[in-house]
């Protein structure tokens, strides 16, 4: 019979994300994660692997919660109103910390690549959320895509934002711009 754990995995999960959010990838040390978890090394190795496997973990759970944060663009009828209630929950939850994902490709060089694949896996996700919400507008196919894409840079753009740069009503106005310019412009940009 094996002893009893000394932890539990959700908790230490939540202590690692916040280690990985505060400090980035590169610049989290597996002390760090164990002080943070408080779990010695071959309990932390035991549980998530090495350092890398645990950050897709990280990554996993943190893409499985922000997919319900943006379940209103699933709600029909589909349309702009979507988008905005999505970028108002955004602004109102990325405010001053910003978004995992986005730090992890602010990292891409020194990321696993399993942790680059997570991400994707998620703005792929949320661009077909987004295009879905756009298709009854009757813009191209090809209009969808590039203002899915542009929806999906400023959406990156005010995570990066919301750490201390911006207030969250700057960000509230920069969300109001993008989707101005979303619901106005109608033509392919080569």
């Amino acid at each position: 019979m094996g002893r009893k754990k000394l932890y539990d995995r959700e908790t230490a999960l939540a202590a690692a994300t916040d280690q990985f959010w505060k400090h980035g990838f590169k610049a989290t040390s597996i002390t760090d994660l164990t002080t943070a978890t408080n779990m010695n090394r071959k309990s932390l190795y035991a549980e998530f692997g090495d350092k890398e496997d645990l950050f897709v973990e990280v990554l996993k759970k943190y893409g499985r919660d922000r997919r319900n944060d943006f379940s209103m663009l699933g709600d029909d009828p589909a349309g702009i109103d979507n988008i905005e209630r999505f970028f108002a929950v955004l602004v109102e939850g990325v405010h001053g910390s910003g978004c995992l994902f986005t730090m992890a490709l602010n990292e891409n060089t020194i990321i696993p690549q399993k942790a680059i694949h997570e991400v994707e896996q998620t703005m792929k996700i949320l661009k077909r959320a987004f295009a879905r919400n756009l298709s009854g507008q009757g813009w191209s196919r090809q209009v969808v895509q590039q203002k899915a894409d542009f929806l999906l840079a400023t959406m990156q753009g005010i995570t990066t934002l919301s750490r201390g740069i911006c207030e969250k009503a700057e960000l509230q106005q920069i969300a109001a711009t993008a989707l101005g310019a979303v619901e106005c412009h109608n033509h392919v940009i080569q």
